[in-house]
């Protein structure tokens, strides 16, 4: 409104008030002069003017006061907690959510330095956001871990943030923060019914295929035995080698997610792997690695040929993250989880790895997918190498995540328990050129596995006894007790297999060498033989080498 309007109206109000007051009051006992009585009524005019004027302020004043009010009960009570920060990240203004997220009051919180409260392993991710906007102006949403009063950890998200110019403060960033614990926890939930749906699928292929692969690759190391000689026919035989070993690689990934593929956990320094799988998998690669393990590195219990898997994939997407090169690096440290934490592990110590790349990162859409069974953004990727690590990880009760900013690279942790053990340092046995004397059983239901076994004992020296199911197994040893050794396959269909014969087969020889042979993980079998009364296992498919192995460390 004008200001004349304004004016026009508040003296139309005013001139209305003055004829209801005085048609209510008594008129003056004697006139006054004309002027006086002008002059009376404008002063009585301006004087409702005031008033009026006086009443809006007021009005005003306690809409301001309501607003404000209102604004104050948004502001603190809103279920994200918001800051106003320095560009150093001193905190300048807080409201009560934020203030309860890090265990104080909004008094006591400001004037520190946001930080303090950042996770000592994320503190870089905080100090790049604050640093992007300060250049920028912007920064993308960034999710890390952060520290309450207490010291207990919580995972948070900054999802919005802006940088303006404060007549008062100067140069301010206003920070929005959420506290996403528990959809992390949701989203751990959620892969792991994921990877849960995928077992049965996987398992049944991986035991039917590694059946198949054994077969074939036991031929070919018995075809190899015979061509020594011919060049032309090794060199092929040795190519086919070759692509069993990646076939094979690729099986251990499906079996990584069935229920019973359990790992064969022992006590070890996880160093000496880290620097084998760093070594091997990037050489010949233009990715250079760094690692830092400090000596004090508590060992693990753990299954060196799956964590090994493990490895193995992470470096091969951070090497295919930065196709132009870089520096790949590798971290170990030692930690201990309080309860609640947000990985909803047992409270205990732990050894955690990251694995850090200065590549394209990871977008915050495909951050929640990373881990799912399929999931890829590569033209000839399968989507099954993080979805593996994930399995194996949490087979060791473990935890696997991914810190990523777009653009600037990624960082996959892991943790592994830690045992009070001692680290194991296992004697150095011969591997090949084993020879024994002596009647070995083998039981498989699979005609291809008896032979090959057969022929592979047969060329260390060994007589063979062939049968297709328990029972057969058994009267074996009824017939001919001088057995020495016995290699069962764990589970024969319509019939008994070697876990359904052993408690009787140890009833009559309790000192027998008795190997589990399967071409699936039957359960804890497999990876606790010795539990369930085995000698040892042989997972198809395998290498002569590793029967060789058996035979020497069992009979040699």
């Amino acid at each position: 409104m004008k200001h004349s309007d304004s004016t026009e109206d508040l003296r139309a109000r005013a001139l209305k008030r003055l004829k209801e007051q005085e048609k209510a009051g008594s008129p003056p006992a004697e006139a006054p002069p004309q002027d006086t009585t002008r002059l009376v009524h404008d002063l009585r005019v301006h004087e409702i003017e005031l008033e009026l004027q006086n009443e809006e302020l007021r009005n005003t004043q306690t809409e301001l006061l309501r607003t404000r009010e209102k604004y104050f009960n948004l502001y603190d009570r809103a279920p994200v907690g918001y800051c106003t920060v320095s560009p150093d990240g001193t905190i300048l203004e807080l409201n009560q959510t934020l203030a309860r997220m890090f265990g104080g009051d909004p008094r006591s919180l400001t004037g520190q330095n946001l930080s303090k409260f950042a996770a000592a392993d994320d503190a870089d991710q905080l100090y790049f956001l604050l640093k992007s906007l300060r250049e920028t102006g912007q920064a993308p949403s960034a999710s890390f871990r952060m520290l309450d009063a207490t010291g207990r950890t919580f995972w948070t998200m900054i999802e919005t943030s802006l940088m303006e110019n404060d007549e008062e403060r100067g140069q301010v960033i206003h920070l929005a923060i959420s506290n996403v614990t528990n959809e992390r926890k949701n989203e751990a939930i959620r892969i792991a019914a994921k990877v849960t749906s995928l077992e049965t699928l996987a398992g049944g292929i991986a035991h039917d295929f590694n059946n198949l692969l054994g077969g074939l690759f036991g031929y070919i190391a018995l075809a190899r035995e015979l061509c020594l000689d011919v060049p032309a026919v090794l060199r092929y035989l040795d190519k086919a080698t070759s692509v069993y070993q990646r076939a094979k690689n690729l099986t251990h990934q499906l079996m990584a997610f069935t229920r019973g593929n359990l790992p064969v956990k022992k006590t070890q320094a996880l160093g000496p792997v880290v620097e084998k799988s760093a070594s091997l998998t990037l050489s010949g690669t233009e990715t250079q690695f760094k690692i830092s393990v400090p000596a004090d590195l508590w060992p693990a219990s753990f299954d060196e040929n799956q964590i090994s898997q493990v490895l193995d994939n992470l470096l091969l997407n951070a090497t295919q993250a930065m196709p132009q090169g870089g520096t790949v690096q590798i971290r170990g440290t030692n930690t201990v989880l309080e309860p609640g934490n947000p990985h909803l592990l047992t409270p205990g110590r732990y050894v955690e790895l990251s694995v850090s790349d200065t590549g394209t990162g990871i977008s915050v859409a495909d951050s929640t997918k990373v881990f799912d069974p399929f999931f890829t953004t590569k033209k000839t990727g399968h989507g099954l190498g993080l979805a593996t690590c994930h399995a194996i990880i949490k087979k060791h009760d473990g935890a696997l995540w991914v810190e990523s900013v777009e653009g600037q690279g990624s960082t996959f942790h892991f943790l592994v328990p830690t045992t009070s053990e001692e680290a194991l340092v296992e004697r150095e046995i011969p591997q090949t050129g084993h020879r024994g004397t002596g009647t070995i059983l083998v039981m498989d239901d699979e005609d291809f596995y008896r032979e090959i076994l057969a022929a592979l004992l047969q060329g260390m020296g060994y007589e063979v006894i062939e049968t297709t199911n328990g029972d057969d197994a058994l009267a074996a040893f009824r017939s001919l007790p001088t057995i020495r050794a016995a290699i069962l396959d764990l589970t024969v269909p319509g019939g008994k297999g070697g876990k359904d014969i052993i408690r009787a087969l140890r009833s009559d020889h309790p000192d027998l060498p008795v190997i589990a042979c399967s071409g699936f993980s039957e359960g804890p079998v497999i990876a606790r033989p010795e539990e369930f009364g085995f000698t040892a296992s042989l997972q198809k498919p395998f290498l002569p080498i590793e029967l060789d192995t058996l035979m020497y460390r069992h009979l040699g």
